[in-house]
């Protein structure tokens, strides 16, 4: 019997283009907003170039990071080449976290339903709490 691996199986699976939908919450009172946007995994030497556009009610959004593989995992670095955390594909469901500037951050991301794929960003510091649900879809 053979066994059936959920996930991507590495690095090149990520490349392209993604829609997605983020639900943005908080601690305040105001309800979640959400974010609908298109996100591009682009090779780069080395990785993939990740960036994301869209529309968060009422505003307009950017990110941009980038991705490399490394053994079983990818390690995710902001634009400047600083690190920001690692991500294991061994398994279909992996965390990390990164502190700066009095800020933590827990990341969780499950390949389960692969290609549709969820992760979520949790930022803490002393006066906010906010998490991220972005579900991605080809």
């Amino acid at each position: 019997m053979t066994k059936h691996r959920k996930g991507p199986r590495g690095l090149e699976d990520f490349a392209g283009r993604w829609r997605f939908r983020r639900r943005i919450e908080g601690r305040s009172s105001t309800p979640g907003r959400l974010f609908d946007g298109i996100a591009r995994f682009s090779p780069v030497p080395g990785g993939l170039a990740y960036a994301e556009s869209g529309e968060a009610w009422p505003e307009r959004r950017a990110t941009r990071l980038t991705w490399h593989a490394t053994g079983e995992g990818v390690d995710l670095r902001f634009t400047d080449g600083s690190d920001f955390h690692h991500i294991s594909l061994a398994r279909p469901v992996a965390s990390a976290w990164y502190e700066a500037d009095g800020r933590r951050h827990e990341l969780s991301y499950n390949f389960i339903r692969w290609p549709r794929w969820r992760a979520i960003w949790r930022v803490r510091d002393a006066v906010s709490d906010t998490t991220m649900i972005t579900d991605y879809r080809r």
